[in-house]
């Protein structure tokens, strides 16, 4: 009985403690589910009042023009060309004040601007090695070539040809400003040599650069510093308009600084003053150019004004004009064809050569011109190339015209070029030249060149 007694009494223990546990444990519960509640609505409310002040500090900031990068679009030997649009004008600046990256590829900006630049051009040394005689020791030009079949077997070592070049861009009014300029020192005693100085925008170029009537996407690539002989490639200064047809036509209209070249005739007793040649009006030049996948192709005519005067009398003035088609084409992946056929009379001073002679009659007569160029270029492998070069060209004969005036040279190059890198290239190259005059002389020249360039970051 006692015993029972005390199980009851144990039993009745032990469930009013549960019954306590249960209770502290439910009154836990609600104590957590309160503090929980109240701090949910803490947070709450702070990312309210976040978003408010953050909708005040967007109504207090004005927008931002963000500049768009400049395309790439290839503009003769030096350098490509950025004609995209900007969204500011000559006031804007960038959007990010520490960020130094330019507009276009390898261009830093300067700080505070949206003007952007970069500087180019390559360190280059050139080893020659001729086996005939021949008076351009630093390039191949065919038209110094020796006739009197003299020996000239000679090694020349020089960096002539080391470039140097500065870019400079900067939106201007929804078009992009580029300034550029260029220089070597292939010029007497090693001076430093303008070659491009000049300003594009939009469809305008002015300055010193290609003349329009050049296609410099079509020349053949040669060790060579001096280029095929009867290729046209003459730098003048210009004011060029260009203009963009439907899909990938363009047409070009300049007017360009004028060169004569007139040589003092054999048996012309007048007075050749201040060389006698005149410049009365400048070139006018004109093109049409189509660029597609697979090549670009160009058709240029020009109009020349040959001035003569001898002594005090009047200027003698005659209109000499050229045609040229030119242009390369893709063949296959690994093959590139490319060509130039020009002709024309009185236009000799783009290869600098005579292009008319004073006649007996007191004016002068125009000098005919015809040349052609072609090249053919494979591709080994993605470093390793070579060019075959041919050209031809060749002027008429003219009454008064000296017997050792040229009539006609011969070019061929043939090459391998390595580049490992793009900052690194190397190349060799033979080359072969003939010459005659019009006094039946003739000679030839043959040369062995290697060259080494190293490209500016």
């Amino acid at each position: 009985m006692i015993v029972r007694i005390l199980a009851f009494s144990i039993a009745v223990f032990v469930a009013q403690c549960f019954g306590n546990v249960h209770a502290q444990v439910d009154y836990l519960l609600d104590s957590s589910r309160d503090e929980q509640a109240t701090f949910q609505s803490e947070v709450r409310q702070e990312i309210a009042d976040l978003e408010s002040r953050l909708s005040e500090l967007k109504s207090t900031l004005s927008p931002v023009s963000v500049t768009k990068p400049a395309q790439r679009i290839p503009f003769d030997d030096a350098a490509t060309v950025a004609n995209s649009s900007y969204e500011c004008f000559t006031d804007c600046k960038p959007l990010v004040a520490n960020d130094w990256r330019g507009s276009f590829p390898g261009s830093i900006r300067i700080p505070g601007s949206p003007v952007s630049a970069k500087i180019g051009g390559f360190v280059r040394v050139d080893s020659i090695h001729d086996f005939d005689a021949i008076g351009s020791r630093d390039n191949f030009d065919t038209s110094t070539i020796f006739t009197d079949g003299r020996d000239g077997e000679s090694t020349r070592f020089h960096a002539r040809s080391t470039r140097l070049n500065l870019d400079v861009r900067w939106p201007v009014y929804g078009s992009q400003l580029r300034a550029f300029v260029e220089g070597d020192f292939f010029s007497e005693n090693d001076a430093f040599r303008l070659r491009h100085a000049y300003a594009e925008w939009g469809p305008w170029v002015v300055g010193r650069t290609w003349t329009a009537f050049t296609d410099i996407n079509a020349l053949p690539y040669t060790v060579d510093f001096e280029s095929p002989a009867a290729f046209v490639l003459a730098r003048r200064a210009t004011v060029r308009w260009t203009h963009q047809l439907e899909d990938r036509w363009s047409t070009t209209f300049a007017v360009e600084d004028p060169r004569v070249i007139l040589p003092r005739p054999e048996g012309f007793e007048g007075d050749l003053s201040f060389d006698g040649q005149r410049e009365p009006w400048p070139d006018v030049v004109s093109r049409i150019r189509y660029e597609g996948p697979n090549g670009e192709h160009q058709f240029a005519g020009i109009i020349h004004f040959v001035g003569f005067q001898s002594g005090v009398a009047p200027i003698q003035t005659e209109t000499g004009w050229g045609l040229a088609w030119s242009g390369y084409s893709k063949l296959f992946e690994r093959q590139r064809l490319s060509y130039e056929i020009e002709f024309g009379t009185g236009i000799g001073n783009l290869k600098g050569l005579p292009e008319a002679v004073p006649n007996p009659f007191g004016g002068i007569d125009l000098l005919d011109l015809f040349g052609a160029t072609v090249g053919y270029e494979y591709k080994w492998t993605e470093h390793l190339s070579s060019n075959l070069v041919y050209s031809f060209g060749q002027t008429n004969n003219a009454p008064l015209v000296a017997g050792d005036t040229i009539k006609n040279t011969t070019y061929v190059a043939a090459n391998l070029v390595w580049r490992p890198s793009q900052r690194l290239e190397v190349g060799g190259e033979y080359l072969f030249g003939r010459l005659e005059k019009l006094d039946g002389a003739s000679g030839k020249a043959n040369r062995i060149q290697m060259s080494v360039r190293w490209f500016l970051p």
